[in-house]
């Protein structure tokens, strides 16, 4: 599945070359598979920078304030990412991964600590 996923990503090579300046609007327009390719590889990204590879953050440094149940899908993420952006009309000029970051922190808050 990820080897089909990075295929399908690399064939958009003009979306993919600016991931960082894509935003809502152009997101409403992609297939279904870039969107779940895209969600699942900011996620990764934000897991990744958060969490480092142990998966829990490292003293000093904040935690990803994301807490993505087990069960949860890529599938699912991305009709969470594309409701918030259906919902937020208002923001759908903004970047594209702040977009997912926002949806997912709404739809998978952590509890208070």
């Amino acid at each position: 599945m990820i080897c089909l996923c990075a295929a399908l990503l690399f064939a958009w090579v003009p979306w993919a070359a600016q991931a960082g300046f894509h935003n809502g609007n152009e997101y409403l327009k992609w297939p279904r598979m870039l969107k779940i390719t895209y969600v699942s590889g900011v996620y990764d990204g934000l897991e990744e920078a958060f969490n480092g590879e142990t998966g829990t953050p490292s003293p000093g440094k904040p935690a990803l304030a994301i807490c993505m149940p087990d069960s949860v899908t890529a599938e699912q993420m991305t009709d969470v990412v594309t409701k918030y952006i259906h919902d937020h009309p208002a923001d759908r000029h903004l970047n594209g991964a702040d977009l997912v970051d926002a949806s997912l922190k709404a739809a998978f808050p952590c509890p208070p600590r």
